[in-house]
């Protein structure tokens, strides 16, 4: 199944993505399994998710119709598309200000020296911590079911500095800074900025409506974006 399901990697849009992970797959390395699970798939379309996983369903069943085995899908989870709302996203960029400048101190800042050597490539020069990014809708290419959300109500979200930058979430780098000041500072500003947001989303009428305006626009008549 594996096997062919990869087969499909050629033939499906390049934002598909066809992971898996073999949640179950047998009890000891030389006996057959009597069961074994496996997969996930994601596409931000809902409908084209849907005919690709039917495709993956098929590959399950052309292996077992090879090994004399049987077959089963099951639907378990899944998150909604997200749903920008710019009016939104606008307020939330403009809540930090020169007081939330992520800081370091003399230490954290030589240890951001150290964990930056052990970067590969060009990494941003130092001191990108205390500026904020200019303002750029996009959307996330991972999962989170705050797109659940979304659907619902006006969502938006930022990103705070909680590693040295340059480096990804995913190494040892970040987790290195996680539990020191490095990460705390950038936590506390990414609690200061939605809660600055929800002030402003009580205390401004036209951003509240704006902002609900805005996705229901977006989400249009058909709001079934279904889970991906």
């Amino acid at each position: 199944m594996n096997y062919t399901a990869n087969l499909l990697r050629e033939r499906v849009p390049p934002d598909f993505c066809i992971g898996h992970v073999i949640t179950r797959g047998g009890l000891a390395p030389d006996v057959e399994p009597d069961f074994s699970e496996v997969y996930c798939v994601r596409h931000s379309g809902a409908r084209v998710l849907e005919g690709i996983f039917g495709r993956v369903v098929r590959a399950a069943g052309g292996a077992a119709s090879g090994t004399g085995t049987e077959t089963d899908s099951e639907f378990s989870s899944g998150t909604h598309s997200g749903l920008p709302n710019e009016a939104l996203a606008s307020a939330v960029h403009e809540n930090p200000s020169e007081r939330d400048r992520v800081r370091y101190t003399n230490t954290e800042a030589a240890f951001a020296v150290a964990i930056r050597e052990t970067v590969e490539g060009a990494p941003p020069p130092p001191g990108g911590q205390e500026r904020t990014e200019p303002f750029d809708l996009r959307a996330s290419a991972g999962s989170t079911d705050a797109a659940d959300a979304a659907v619902a109500d006006p969502t938006a979200s930022a990103d705070a500095v909680t590693w040295v930058p340059g480096r990804s979430a995913y190494g040892w780098q970040a987790v290195a800074t996680g539990g020191m000041g490095i990460g705390t500072r950038g936590m506390a500003l990414d609690a200061r900025t939605p809660a600055l947001t929800a002030v402003n989303l009580i205390t401004d009428s036209v951003l509240l409506r704006s902002s609900r305006e805005e996705s229901k626009r977006r989400r249009g008549p058909d709001s079934r974006t279904g889970p991906c």
